[in-house]
């Protein structure tokens, strides 16, 4: 148990209305501290909105989407939790005219805050991939015009005690949620020995990430476009199937039209399965869940972890616990995706393993495919990621609530024949080069501050 005893005067030191006890455990209170003993070592602290703020924050209004029926027309929506990832996709396409599109367009520079839910706190830079998409309500937008004190308060923002800052205000009871007052309201400090630094390399890794970004939408629009769309089948009035090739599968899902005619398009031209060339691991699910500090066990990833850039709410496990430690790690350059989960969504969506993530763990909702020796992995990435892929392994999940694939699933996708595509590798590589370069300027801010484990 936790515990901490709070003086009368402590309240009106932390300007808190606040009685809860958690508010007081909460490592923002320890960082409110640092700024305050910050300011006292001379470093000017800046409100980050309002008046005689940095920066304009604001938050539009809840709007009602208006869906529209073609890609073509419709402008590509995201929600907060997809903007965490490396290649956030379109959860769907809104209606040119019957939404207010300008009003929820954000513009490439913009720092957006997510504000409520399990994935409060984490700050996303809007780069020139990020500024193609509509953007909803749950995300706070910090404009700051000058480019030097944007990036530093962006490295400020994904400190750990900018973080515990903006955490330090949350309500509610089941659903975490911070308002755009309370981020204007936050101070941010200006440590002149660091402001440069931290500036030039989050400008740095910003670039670096959309370059990633950029190289990797382009080389899976040039693979899908080699490739064709995928057959079109009239399903709306349903279809027929012999019953000779049911197979151990009786739902219609299984047996989709459009899934079988991509498997059989890919076939007449020479592709392979995956277990022609790769090898597919799917760990056992369920396990002790010994989780432990980050000092005394390895990361582990969830099936949505994989895809974001930051993992939300990273657990570390004691390899002790589990009865084949090998089987859950995670190797560079093989191919993980989210094997359990909802099958509209991100299940089946292929993530490659950075250098950096190499030794990391995943759950066993995270399948594996690992490229035979000479197959590109860089070639099985954009394959995997194809529509020609997806809709095979989708149309493979079984569950009522959670659809779940095996690795007999995955091994019978079909892909197009094996050629390849070394550069994807590279531009997977940046994201890694990014995160590295991000984990040295918010360093800089947390030492100078002191208390870099806040």
């Amino acid at each position: 148990m936790k515990t901490r005893v709070i003086q009368a005067s402590e309240f009106q030191l932390l300007q808190s209305r606040r009685l809860d006890a958690g508010h007081f455990l909460a490592p923002g209170v320890a960082a409110r501290a640092r700024l305050a003993d910050a300011s006292r070592r001379g470093a000017q602290l800046l409100r980050l909105g309002g008046e005689d703020g940095l920066a304009e924050v604001s938050r539009p209004k809840r709007f009602k989407r208006a869906y529209s029926q073609s890609t073509g027309d419709g402008v590509p929506y995201v929600r907060p939790y997809d903007l965490l990832e490396f290649l956030p996709e379109p959860a769907a396409f809104l209606s040119a005219t019957g939404n207010d599109i300008p009003a929820y367009s954000v513009e490439e520079g913009t720092i957006l805050q997510t504000c409520s839910g399990r994935n409060l706190g984490p700050s996303v830079y809007v780069d020139t991939y990020l500024s193609t998409f509509v953007v909803g309500d749950d995300m706070v937008r910090i404009r700051i015009p000058d480019k030097r004190m944007r990036m530093y308060v962006l490295g400020f923002l994904s400190s750990r005690n900018g973080q515990a800052l903006l955490r330090l205000g949350k309500t509610g009871s089941v659903v975490d949620h911070i308002d755009d007052t309370h981020i204007a309201e936050q101070h941010i400090p200006v440590l002149d020995a660091v402001v440069d630094d931290v500036a030039e390399l989050m400008e740095r890794a910003t670039r670096t990430r959309e370059r990633a970004r950029l190289g990797l939408s382009s080389a899976q629009e040039e693979f899908n476009r080699q490739l064709g769309d995928l057959p079109r089948v009239r399903s709306s009035s349903g279809w027929t199937i012999r019953a000779s090739e049911l197979g151990s599968r009786v739902d219609a899902a299984s047996h989709h039209p459009v899934a079988r005619a991509a498997r059989d398009a890919l076939l007449g031209v020479g592709g392979v399965t995956v277990k022609e060339v790769a090898r597919v691991e799917k760990p056992a699910g369920r396990y002790k869940t010994a989780y432990v500090s980050a000092e005394e066990g390895r990361p582990i990833l969830s099936g949505r972890q994989v895809h974001q850039v930051h993992p939300v709410g990273m657990k570390f496990i004691r390899e002790s616990a589990l009865r084949e430690p090998r089987r859950y790690e995670l190797l560079a350059h093989a191919i993980a995706y989210q094997a359990d989960g909802r099958a509209e969504e991100k299940l089946g969506v292929p993530v490659m393993i950075t250098a950096d993530r190499e030794g990391w763990m995943a759950s066993g909702h995270v399948g594996r495919v690992i490229p035979n020796p000479g197959v590109d992995p860089g070639w099985l990435f954009l394959a995997l990621g194809s529509e020609h892929a997806r809709i095979q392994i989708k149309s493979r999940a079984s569950g009522s609530v959670v659809d779940g694939t095996y690795e007999d699933d995955m091994e019978h996708v079909v892909l197009p024949a094996p050629a390849s595509n070394p550069a994807v590798v590279e531009l997977w590589e940046l994201f890694s080069e990014a995160s590295l370069v991000e984990r040295r300027a918010v360093s800089l801010i947390d030492d100078a501050l002191g208390g870099g484990n806040a």
